[in-house]
């Protein structure tokens, strides 16, 4: 069973300015006012409460309006160990999704923009309503970049991220 707000707020205090929180309680291994939980591997902030493991921004969300969120926290600009308050929002899981950072396998340097070998011309793309949209090739990186930063905006809005 998933912990209530007013069990949260019994034993963690949430500082909405810096997106900390600390334990107001002491519990095995940490004393009151020690800085709650620990970084995941994806750069989550998780913390383990009565041997269950949640992560920082939806307890954020759940200590700052009194309910779980009804699907994902997205997380503004990009980086899943801010919780500050003013760096989350809502969002379904497709809004999450478009404001993802290119990935690391991106070789051209630009989000949604890839070389074609055969043609040398710079190809940009676009997911939307579960699938691949072209948007163009292009004869320069820069065009092609910012056919999609274009597209990325009119489709996505303010979940659009170009980097």
């Amino acid at each position: 069973m998933k912990i209530t707000p007013e069990e949260l707020r019994k034993l963690l205090k949430y500082d909405p300015e810096t997106g900390e929180f600390t334990w107001l309680v002491k519990r095995s291994n940490k004393d009151a006012g020690d800085i709650a939980g620990t970084i995941n591997k994806l750069g989550y902030r998780q913390i383990s409460i009565d041997y269950k493991l949640y992560t920082g921004h939806r307890l954020a969300w759940l200590y700052m309006t009194g309910s779980w969120p009804a699907a994902c926290i997205d997380h503004i600009n990009g980086n899943p160990a801010d919780n500050r308050w003013c760096n989350l929002r809502q969002a379904t899981m497709s809004e999450n999704q478009h404001n993802r950072r290119k990935t690391k396998r991106n070789s051209s340097g630009a989000k949604g923009v890839t070389l074609c070998k055969a043609t040398g011309k710079w190809v940009a793309q676009i997911m939307a309503h579960r699938k691949y949209h072209l948007i163009g090739r292009f004869s320069s990186l820069e065009k092609a970049k910012a056919a999609y930063e274009k597209a990325a905006n009119r489709l996505h809005g303010e979940f659009a991220r170009i980097d």
